[in-house]
């Protein structure tokens, strides 16, 4: 046995028992993926991706999200859908265990991140049209697959997409994996559930905008726009579109509202988005100009690479700052960007979608931009109350038993109502008059001193020598004979 195919005494027997290890295909931060054939049948035997998942540190245990990883993708059948063969936990050792499909070409970001050329070599294209035709058309299949389970991804990105090896380059097969962010939503047509931390979901550079203003009822066109921001990178981007070096949801959203405008403030709030008033008000920008700022973006590469307008039409209809203006993954399977695409070898690849396939492509309206000036009107302003009607007025009786006066003995003084639990007198003003002629200009201070009108502002104290002044002169002299 080579040293690749050692027994790890680590490992559950249980793997051993059913399958032959024969190498290592990755690893990750909770373990590592191994490729393993079906025991006793050599080289015949048949291959598989065994994951294994290290959760004895954990202090929860296994995470939900794992487990919820599980449990969808044994329920997908479809040809670009990971299959998960067989899954068991060893619950002394903490460790899950997943029998996969194997893909051997490794992950999409990996082959990309291989495929760009240094930079300041200038290229026509990173990739070959009709091979980004076939992985965006088989990615899609796979989304409209799991999106007709009512399931949305929620954290689809490069490296979650898996790669077959194939003779001829350009003719892989794409798998989609790691459905643990996965949420099933609600039946067709109804409002998705309720997200607890929507912010925390998914990788920033692929989030949707929606998701990163915090929108508890997202539902699968967050899978659309990562699905455009995949696109952006195969067409030629180094990095998705809204990525920021700092991984920060609001540098993403910066980049977002650079490049593709705000809707107008009464759209966002009826999408429910928490803290929209603090957006700036920048209109939704043109198509043209969206083109101008993608290409800027594509320099950024040094390589010089161009787009065609047909793939920055189907690029601009996957993202849409609005989710309701994306396209559905069964809608962009029959954009006019695949009609010149073989589809007959995906056809039994579709089977599975339940009518996804056929579905027709609506071509959307492009809205001109418009300004909306700020309103400073709160959205739950409620209309103000009716005016209460005038006091009737009193009976001529009452009037003049008003007019009597009580005598003076009779009147009791009454509290004054200020408002307060207690009736408080009003606090009295004991500023000192300011001194007037009558007074001779003289306002009196403290010791009997005065303070001289004209003099008030400076603060000058002046002694009365017609009181003190004798007093003062007889201690001067007495302390000056006891010195001498």
């Amino acid at each position: 046995m080579s040293a690749a195919c050692e027994v790890d005494p680590s490992l559950d027997p249980t793997l051993y028992a059913k399958y032959d290890v024969v190498g290592e295909l990755g690893a990750g931060a909770f373990g590592k993926v191994m490729r393993v054939r079906e025991k006793g049948k050599g080289k015949a035997g048949r291959l598989y991706a065994a994951k294994v998942q290290d959760f004895s540190t954990c202090r929860e245990g296994i995470p939900v999200e794992a487990l919820r990883d599980v449990a969808i993708l044994s329920k997908m059948k479809h040809e670009n859908v990971a299959k998960v063969f067989e899954a068991w936990v060893s619950g002394e050792e903490g460790r899950l265990y997943m029998v996969m499909e194997c893909a051997a070409g490794g992950d999409l970001s990996r082959f990309l991140r291989r495929s760009f050329p240094p930079r300041k070599v200038k290229v026509d294209r990173i990739l070959p049209p009709e091979q980004v035709k076939r992985y965006m058309f088989q990615l899609l299949l796979s989304l409209a697959h799991v999106h007709s389970h009512n399931i949305a991804h929620r954290d689809l990105k490069p490296a979650n997409v898996l790669l077959s090896k194939s003779t001829t380059p350009g003719r892989e097969k794409l798998l989609l994996t790691d459905l643990g962010h996965g949420r099933l939503l609600d039946s067709l047509g109804a409002p998705p559930v309720r997200h607890t931390n929507p912010t925390a979901l998914g990788t920033p550079s692929y989030r949707a905008p929606e998701a990163v203003l915090g929108q508890r009822t997202h539902g699968t066109a967050v899978d659309i726009w990562a699905a455009g921001c995949i696109l952006a990178r195969m067409l030629g981007c180094r990095a998705s579109p809204f990525d920021c070096p700092l991984g920060s949801d609001y540098g993403s959203l910066i980049k977002m509202i650079d490049l593709l405008g705000l809707p107008p403030h009464s759209r966002l709030r009826a999408l429910n988005l928490p803290h929209y008033r603090i957006l700036p008000r920048i209109p939704q920008r043109s198509k043209a100009e969206v083109r101008v700022r993608f290409q800027k973006i594509l320099a950024e590469g040094e390589n010089g690479v161009t787009i065609t307008d047909e793939e920055f039409d189907f690029l601009y209809d996957l993202i849409r700052f609005d989710p309701a203006e994306r396209l559905t993954a069964a809608e962009a399977i029959n954009h006019p960007y695949f009609d010149d695409l073989d589809k007959q070898e995906f056809q039994h690849w579709a089977a599975d979608v339940g009518g996804q396939f056929i579905q027709p492509y609506t071509p959307r309206i492009e809205v001109e931009p418009v300004y909306e000036p700020p309103s400073f009107e709160s959205p739950q302003a409620q209309a103000p109350p009716p005016a209460a009607p005038p006091p009737a007025a009193p009976p001529p009786a009452a009037i003049a038993a008003a007019a009597v006066v009580p005598p003076a003995a009779a009147v009791q003084e009454q509290p004054q109502d200020n408002g307060h639990r207690y009736h408080m007198r009003p606090r009295r003003n004991k500023k000192r008059a300011a001194p007037s002629a009558a007074d001779g200009g003289v306002q009196h201070g403290e010791g009997g001193g005065v303070v001289m009108a004209g003099e008030a502002k400076k603060g000058r104290l002046q002694e009365d020598k017609g009181q003190n002044g004798g007093a003062n002169e007889v201690e001067r002299k007495r302390k000056k004979r006891k010195l001498g």
